[in-house]
């Protein structure tokens, strides 16, 4: 499967027309395995297979379980789960597993604004 990068915030920054498409290329591969549960895989390119990151999704009894790895096959920089009465968590795996922001603005490193 293949996805478009969304490019929003970039068009913003660069004070593109607002008529200017959100998303376009260049578009990532991404892979999807049934492997007790439901592995991710997000393709980026230059990076070894072993080191593509990934999610791995899991139906619980009540409700979703979601294992976060930047760094491909490591170990999870952390959880998310979704409940079935609409609770949401996000638990940590250790103190600098993950770094939290409290809003979208705070990761212009995604869109590669910095």
């Amino acid at each position: 499967m293949r996805i478009p990068t969304f490019l929003g915030a970039v068009n913003v920054h660069n004070g593109a027309p607002p008529d200017t498409p959100e998303f376009g290329g260049p578009y990532a591969e991404l892979s999807y395995y049934r492997q007790c549960g439901m592995r991710i895989v997000m393709q980026t390119p230059g990076k070894p297979a072993e080191e593509q990151p990934d999610i791995h999704i899991e139906r619980r009894p009540r409700g979703w379980a979601i294992f976060l790895h930047p760094q491909g096959e490591t170990d999870a920089s952390g959880y998310v789960y979704f409940l079935d009465d609409g609770r949401s968590f996000i638990v940590l795996s250790g103190p600098d597993a993950i770094v939290t922001r409290s809003t979208m603005e705070g990761v212009p490193e995604v869109d590669g604004l910095t």
